[in-house]
């Protein structure tokens, strides 16, 4: 059961920040510091001051400043990481005020309070106060106003009427069950509020922005006027923003695709790159490019380009050519740098045959440290343990086994990444 109100707010105060204090110098096993700060404390205060110093130590990957700020478990898992935080807001214009819809324990509105003033609205009152104590620990640019409040109740046309302009909306992904658990939920008109809030700001404020999961399906973003991007850091799609109106770049794309595709968003995909600007390939008309055997480098697309269905335009804007009509597979003869593939040196292409494989592998002394594999029923991991059986010391290999034409095709390549990381 997540802890009162009072509690969390006796954790924002001066008080909270000496036992939190004193809770950190205690040692780290969470059992040992509830016992003895029961000593002083509530069961309920005591509880709580020791989640939220591990959720602490969780959010040090999302948060430079995770070590003074403040969380509840679902305010973390469900809040953005700076790096993303940052690159978003920077799509945001200056100095006007903006609504941060469903701020959670306000990740977004830190980021966007370095661009202008924020009005930060959550129907948790637990959030609201988080929001309104982060802000206070980063020192913000700008002004942050935490409310709560359900959103959809809010008088939208005076907030646009004092200066509102800009609106971020990250509705609520999670669910209560029958059994008052918590989970996930997949289905836009599942969240809370439903994804249809998003017209709703969309016809008042100028720019709007709004964060999905990535794995929202594509019927879900059907009538949308807006341009839709997938966002990817270290490899792996963290998540999907409908940008509307203003903040909209696809406008000339948007007038080809029109004619033939009832969908009129356009799509993009960007990388985050560490202590280097964000790269992205944005949706264009092209003919499918032409399927190539095997060359000398293998290319695997990030997942943002993945997701966003752009294998075709990177391999027309990279040079790259597809390895078969059924794989999203690129194959090139030279090695490219490339922040939008991991790029992989060819050694050997063979049909995929399990034991076969196995003893090539053996007689060229070469480990299999990773397989990344399509439309093959056998688990990864149970295929690397027979590969690896009486060879547990060559040298680290990647397999790629996937169906070219009517067989399943096995390409041996060394660990050579060209993605620049």
């Amino acid at each position: 059961m997540e802890p009162s109100l009072a509690t969390f707010s006796m954790l924002t105060s001066d008080e909270g920040t000496r036992l939190l204090l004193e809770a950190s110098l205690l040692p780290t096993d969470p059992l040992t510091r509830q016992t003895r700060l029961r000593k002083r404390y509530s069961v309920e205060i005591a509880t709580a001051a020791v989640e939220l110093l591990e959720l602490r130590k969780r959010a040090a990957t999302k948060f430079i400043r995770a070590e003074s700020m403040f969380f509840t478990r679902e305010g973390l898992e469900q809040s953005t990481g700076e790096r993303i935080a940052a690159y978003r807001a920077s799509c945001f214009p200056s100095d006007v005020l903006m609504l941060d819809a469903c701020c959670g324990i306000g990740g977004d509105a830190l980021a966007l309070a370095k661009r202008g003033s924020v009005l930060a609205v959550d129907v948790n009152p637990a959030h609201a106060l988080f929001t309104n104590a982060n802000a206070k620990v980063t020192e913000t640019a700008f002004p942050v106003v935490s409310l709560c409040a359900d959103v959809t109740s809010l008088d939208l046309d005076t907030l646009k009427s004092r200066g509102g302009h800009a609106a971020f909306f990250d509705p609520s992904r999670r669910t209560t069950s029958a059994t008052g658990e918590r989970r996930r939920v997949r289905n836009g008109s599942d969240y809370s509020p439903s994804l249809g809030f998003a017209k709703e700001l969309a016809s008042r404020f100028d720019a709007v922005a709004v964060k999905l999961s990535p794995a929202l399906e594509d019927e879900a973003l059907e009538g949308f006027d807006a341009d839709l991007e997938f966002i990817s850091e270290r490899g792996e799609c963290k998540e999907a923003v409908l940008w509307f109106n203003d903040l909209k770049k696809g406008q000339e794309n948007r007038k080809q695709k029109s004619a033939s595709s009832s969908n009129l968003q356009s799509r993009r995909a960007t990388i985050l790159l560490p202590n280097r600007p964000p790269e992205t390939l944005a949706d264009f008309v092209c003919e499918p490019p032409l399927s190539s055997p095997i060359l000398s480098f293998l290319y695997e697309p990030d997942p943002a380009i993945l997701r966003a269905g752009l294998v075709s335009q990177l391999a027309v804007t990279g040079g790259f050519f597809p390895v078969n009509l059924q794989s999203v597979l690129l194959t090139a003869d030279d090695e490219k740098q490339t922040s939008f593939a991991h790029g992989y040196r060819v050694r050997e292409t063979l049909p995929f045959n399990v034991e076969k494989l196995k003893r090539h592998l053996k007689m060229k002394g070469w480990r299999v440290e990773v397989i990344k594999k399509r439309h093959l029923e056998i688990e990864p991991e149970v295929l690397r343990r027979q590969m690896n059986a009486g060879n547990p010391e060559g040298d680290p290999v990647t397999l790629f086994v996937f169906r070219q034409g009517e067989r399943m095709t096995c390409v041996i390549c060394g660990l050579f990444s060209a993605k620049l990381l």
